[in-house]
Parts: structure tokens; sequence; C-alpha cells
């Protein structure tokens, strides 16, 4: 199999406002593990993102309810089309807890923001830029205006915890239409 290279820019910033630099080179060796992470944390996102999917292609055609052609064109046409963005499956996805009552009160509030938070840091990692000055490392992103997160292991936790949860509630939603879950 051909691999492609990966195109890397490395991005050093002086947080501190210190007369102290990083080389380029001394950076790319502290952000290495930050990309393998990255990739781990965009990957978790998307299979998120998928489950989401997947629940919504049952809820609307449960097996057998419709010819497959029908099915792979709704697939194909609307719900992998890039105008269902990952928003609109959430919003999806709280009706039908809402009209089918999978979730209620806390619980559901928690789902949906959790859902929330699983996009946020999908764009934030998409579309922000991983910087580091040498001792710490920062993603740089704008969500309602520039934002700096440190990327630490409590930090890092906290987003796993906040995939595990989202993706364990979503697959306990996909048993209720999903024969195969």
């Amino acid at each position: 199999m051909y691999m492609i290279n990966a195109l890397r820019c490395i991005r050093v910033s002086n947080f501190d406002k210190t007369e102290e630099t990083v080389t380029p080179e001394k950076a790319a060796e502290i952000l290495a593990p930050v990309e393998k992470v990255k990739t781990a944390i965009l990957e978790n996102c998307f299979i998120v993102e998928e489950l989401l999917g997947i629940v919504i292609n049952h809820y609307f055609f449960p097996v057998g309810s419709a010819p497959q052609e029908k099915i792979d064109l709704f697939r194909e046409y609307i719900l992998n089309s890039e105008f269902f963005s990952f928003s609109t499956k959430i919003r999806v996805i709280e009706s039908i807890v809402n009209h089918e009552k999978i979730f209620s009160g806390e619980k559901k509030n928690n789902y949906s923001t959790r859902l929330r938070e699983v996009m946020r840091i999908r764009n934030s990692f998409t579309h922000g830029e991983i910087r580091t000055d040498g001792k710490k490392i920062g993603l740089i992103f704008s969500q309602g205006g520039p934002q700096r997160k440190w990327l630490d292991d409590e930090y890092f936790k906290e987003i796993d915890q906040t995939l595990q949860l989202a993706y364990s509630e979503t697959f306990e939603i996909a048993r209720k239409f999903v024969p195969e879950a």
C-alpha cells in the first residue's frame, strides 16, 4: 500500500513573552507525541459522528423497511453529504431522543451538551493550531473569539472521558434501533 507522508508545519510561540526560544527541531520533538494524541482524538470524534449517522439511518429505515437502493440514496445524498453536518446530526439525534423518550432530565441535557463538546473538540483540533514554546503546548483556535487550551494530561483525560461517554450513550441509543448493535 502506498503511504502518504504527513506534511508538518511546526509552530513555535512565546507564550510567556520570555527571551528564550525553541528551535523548530526541538519543537517538532516536543509536538510528536501530541500529534499522535490529536490523531486519536479526531478518529474518536469521527467514530461518534459515524455512530450518530448509523442511528439516524436505522431510525428512518429500520431493517427490511425499504429497498436497499433507497437506503443507499439516503446515506449517499443526505446523511453523508456536506450539508448534513455534525451539528445537524446532533439536532436530529436530539429530536429522536425526545420523540422516543430515550433519555430524560439531566441525562438528556448532559448527553446533548456532551455531543456539542465532541463537535467543539473536533473543530478545535481540526481547525486550530498546536504550538509550543519548548515548555508548554497550547492549542490555539477560534470559538466565539480566539481561544487557547493547554494540552496537558489533565485536558487529554477530560477529552477522553467526554468522547468515551458520548460514544457509550450513543451506543445505548443505537441498541434501540440497530439490530446488530
